[in-house]
């Protein structure tokens, strides 16, 4: 949703834009049950290994997208010129890629977002098997509003249509080392986090 808004700007300035759907995600045709680790789910991103060697990319991630980004920066430095990470879990270099995953989850602050404390309408299932087990997760059109109550309209509709199943993917994710990419950021610093403080 982030990266439709983000694509204008640059193009206007003549740069040459991408926006990619990991797998499972927007318009991608994977189901989440065929997206069993955090490297399938990002799949996509592995168009940098073609790119030339004086080739770079600025990469913009948003919500779990910030994981994308820090698996491609792990996995890709030299290809990337700067990382722009748009109100995103972002792994740390302490705990497990996993943690800050399982932290929102718990998070009171996180809860607060919804005006009764919940997920409201928004739905969990598990799927895999024992050996690989998983949790999708559905959001509801209610939870869905208040995330965008600050967007537009046409925003908001056009994130109900896009919506699927998707995946946290920690089950894999706390099997990982650390995951934190090396080179330059760019945080961009929500009303959200400003709270937070």
């Amino acid at each position: 949703m982030v990266l439709v808004q983000a694509q204008t700007p640059p193009r206007e300035g003549g740069h040459r834009v991408t926006a990619l759907d990991m797998a499972a995600s927007g318009i991608n045709m994977k189901s989440i049950e065929e997206v069993h680790t955090f490297k399938e789910y990002c799949e996509t991103l592995t168009f940098m290994a073609s790119l030339a060697s004086t080739e770079k990319v600025i990469l913009v991630g948003h919500s779990l997208g910030g994981m994308n980004l820090a698996l491609a920066m792990e996995n890709f430095p030299e290809k990337i010129s700067v990382a722009v990470f748009l109100a995103v879990f972002l792994p740390d270099t302490i705990h497990q890629p996993s943690h800050v995953l399982e932290k929102v989850t718990r998070c009171e602050k996180f809860r607060e977002m919804a005006p009764d404390g919940t997920w409201q309408d928004t739905r969990f299932s598990t799927y895999g098997s024992l050996e690989n087990p998983g949790t999708s997760i559905l959001l509801g059109d209610e939870f869905t509003s208040h995330l965008y109550s600050a967007s537009s309209v046409k925003d908001l509709e056009l994130a109900k249509m896009l919506k699927r199943p998707s995946s946290r993917l920690v089950h894999d994710l706390s099997r990982e080392r650390e995951v934190h990419g090396q080179g330059l950021r760019i945080c961009e610093e929500t009303m959200l986090d400003r709270e937070r403080r």
